[in-house]
């Protein structure tokens, strides 16, 4: 299964480890969408027409990877009222133009990123972090 990451859960970041014993293989990818750095220290991606870099992680034991990445997602299913971010499957292409289809947590409450989040103007959380600790 392929999932794409954005934020702390990419490789040499905050939490890759609980995405570490999963992964099998990793790339350098994009997708669409806008994104935004909030006040507690991690991004939020939603729709838009900009650029998100991250990473495609393909994933061996879905099922379990999935369990634990909900959770620390806090995905509690579609549409769920109390969720974080919505696990939905979407397009993302690798850095040669290779195009896939991954699951990719996104906000799941969008309209309150303006207001609370921070624009990262380059969709590069990584690139925003070092940038903003300068």
């Amino acid at each position: 299964m392929l999932i794409f990451v954005y934020g702390s859960l990419m490789t040499g970041m905050s939490n890759h480890s609980v995405i570490a014993p999963f992964v099998q293989g990793v790339r350098v990818a994009y997708t669409k969408g806008t994104l935004y750095h909030l006040p507690d220290g991690y991004p939020a991606l939603v729709e838009g027409s900009g650029i998100v870099w991250g990473e495609l992680f393909d994933l061996r034991d879905s099922q379990n990877a999935l369990t634990i990445l909900d959770r620390f997602e806090d995905f509690y299913g579609p549409g769920n009222s109390h969720n974080l971010y919505e696990r939905v499957p979407q397009t993302v292409w690798s850095e040669d133009g290779t195009e896939f289809t991954a699951q990719v947590y996104r906000w799941a409450k969008p309209l309150e990123l303006k207001r609370i989040g921070v624009p990262v103007p380059n969709g590069d959380w990584r690139e925003f972090l070092r940038e903003s600790h300068n």
